[in-house]
């Protein structure tokens, strides 16, 4: 089973991913979610995510900001 963390500023987005795709069919578990690239960073921290979902565009630190320093870290 891959774990999945999923980031979107929009809650709706985020609740609408979680809901509408079957991710324990697709071998995947929801380990977490963040509103924002800095507050993903600091959950991914304690949190081992195998795959990363995240928005390009949100506020405080963008998507691909976050997919670069998630790579350095973890």
């Amino acid at each position: 089973m891959h774990n999945l963390f999923i980031v979107d500023d929009e809650w709706l987005v985020r609740e609408g991913l979680k809901r509408t795709i079957p991710w324990h069919d697709l071998n995947c578990r929801l380990i977490g979610e963040a509103a924002n690239g800095a507050a993903a960073l600091q959950l991914l921290a304690r949190r081992k995510a195998d795959i990363l979902l995240t928005d390009i565009r949100m506020p405080m630190m963008d998507g691909l900001e976050l997919a670069r320093r998630a790579t350095d870290l973890y």
